[in-house]
């Protein structure tokens, strides 16, 4: 392969990279495509349509019809427990506020009271001062 044929293969490749991307899509996406897939190609003779030209198709008609709510769906689909602790935190971190909700369950999860809850002691001696109930006092 001489240089000019080099530099003709190189541009072609150049070009179908800034012509085409690749994306990775979840396996029940990629089951249900497959399956539209067979659909559009069943009984079509004069050719075959490929997954990437299908799916190209099923995306530009996805935008077209792409709407606030499916911005709310696709949001609710991508969110997790971490994310929004993430989120909280982040929040409490700029404001430097906690909200009273999040504090009292961060409290209750450390086995901390709030402060105007008395605890009752049980199990002590009335002249022990043990924090523990199974460690006496000498």
């Amino acid at each position: 392969m001489n240089t000019e044929e080099k530099t003709e293969r190189q541009e072609k490749e150049n070009k179908k990279e800034k012509n085409e991307i690749q994306i990775t899509i979840g396996t029940l996406a990629e089951m249900k495509v497959s399956n539209l897939l067979d659909c559009v190609n069943d009984g079509f003779e004069l050719g075959r349509v490929s997954r990437k030209d299908l799916a190209s198709y099923l995306l530009l008609k996805a935008v077209e019809k792409f709407n606030d709510e499916d911005v709310v769906k696709v949001r609710g689909q991508t969110l997790t427990d971490l994310s929004l602790l993430e989120y909280e935190l982040k929040q409490a971190r700029e404001t430097g506020f906690v909200p009273e909700d999040l504090r009292e369950f961060l409290r209750k999860k450390a086995n901390l009271a709030l402060g105007s809850k008395k605890s009752k002691k049980t199990g002590q001696n009335k002249n022990s001062n043990a924090i523990c109930p199974n460690v006496e006092a000498d």
